[in-house]
């Protein structure tokens, strides 16, 4: 597997790391807890790292994580508010016994990148690719090409705003939707409501153990206070893609992480805001649709970093 990446998913909740091959197939994967610790959140990469490639079985390591990337020096820079613990980490240091390329980028540009080359956007001229997980990411593809913006910061979707004077978001601002519907949110939020919801399996949860797996499981289930949660999110994802879609009047929207993992209880009634809240041309031409790859999106985008596919 000497042709293989090395790539990671860095995640607000979780570590993830795979081999990926040219094709964007994933050979090898695992996954550990994001620790809370720096240290001990570094000493998590090296063992996923060394229990998939040794020195010499990966021609380089491809990173994808959310929040501002200072490409040169191959680290989060600033705004990644769901693992302040890595931001500053050097990952060409961290990596540097592997003797191979490090690249980073931002995960949803990566994500983007997986689905435009491999996924449900192969095709596509203009896309908005967005990552619903601990927080909530998006990337643009624009004439076929990966749009960054004037600063490399362009599609931090999770911060549109969906209402003014809205709920706080961890950025500091009020009403992203984030805020709304990142899994963050979403947990906070069946933990205020759960006394009014006794029946519902997620008040069994302690304060703060709940996960978006936990509460994506529920939802398919039709556990109540699950499928109130996603359709309140979904009304607000709905809401914010409408907003986005008029300004750039995409082909299609692709919408994966792990909080779509739900399924129709979120995607009903997204769809069904948008179609109210677009403009009628608008929503004609713009077809949602469901990540094709999955949670592989993250790997696959960061291993094409280092392929060469960036467009």
């Amino acid at each position: 597997m000497t042709d293989c990446v090395l790539a990671f998913d860095i995640g607000g909740s979780n570590l993830k790391a795979g081999l990926v091959d040219p094709s964007g197939n994933i050979l090898k994967e695992d996954r550990l807890p994001l620790p809370e610790n720096r240290d001990q959140a570094l000493e998590a990469l090296i063992h996923l790292a060394g229990g998939l490639a040794k020195q010499g079985e990966c021609i380089g390591i491809g990173i994808g994580a959310p929040g501002v990337i200072d490409h040169a020096s191959s680290s989060i820079a600033a705004d990644a508010n769901n693992l302040p613990q890595l931001v500053g980490a050097r990952f060409d240091e961290l990596f540097r016994v592997w003797d191979v390329p490090v690249k980073i980028d931002n995960d949803a540009n990566n994500a983007a990148r997986a689905e435009h080359l491999f996924g449900a956007a192969r095709g596509k001229k203009n896309v908005l690719v967005v990552t619903l997980g601990t927080g909530i990411g998006g990337g643009l593809i624009l004439n076929d090409t990966l749009y960054t913006g004037a600063s490399a910061y362009a599609g931090e979707f999770g911060h549109m705003i969906v209402e003014a004077r809205g709920r706080r978001c961890t950025c500091g601002g009020e009403g992203c939707l984030e805020a709304y519907a990142g899994a963050w949110a979403l947990r906070l939020r069946a933990e205020s409501l759960r006394k009014r919801f006794p029946e519902s399996s997620l008040t069994g949860f302690p304060d703060g153990a709940m996960d978006v797996a936990d509460m994506a499981a529920a939802a398919r289930c039709g556990d109540t206070l699950a499928c109130a949660l996603m359709r309140e999110a979904g009304e607000m994802l709905g809401a914010a893609l409408a907003s986005a879609a008029n300004l750039l009047n995409f082909d299609a929207v692709v919408i994966g992480g792990g909080v779509s993992a739900a399924g129709d209880v979120l995607f009903e009634p997204m769809r069904a805001s948008f179609r109210q809240r677009a403009l009628p041309k608008v929503s004609q031409t713009c077809t949602l649709l469901e990540a094709r790859l999955g949670n592989r999106s993250g790997l696959v985008g960061a291993a094409a970093l280092i392929y060469g596919n960036t467009e």
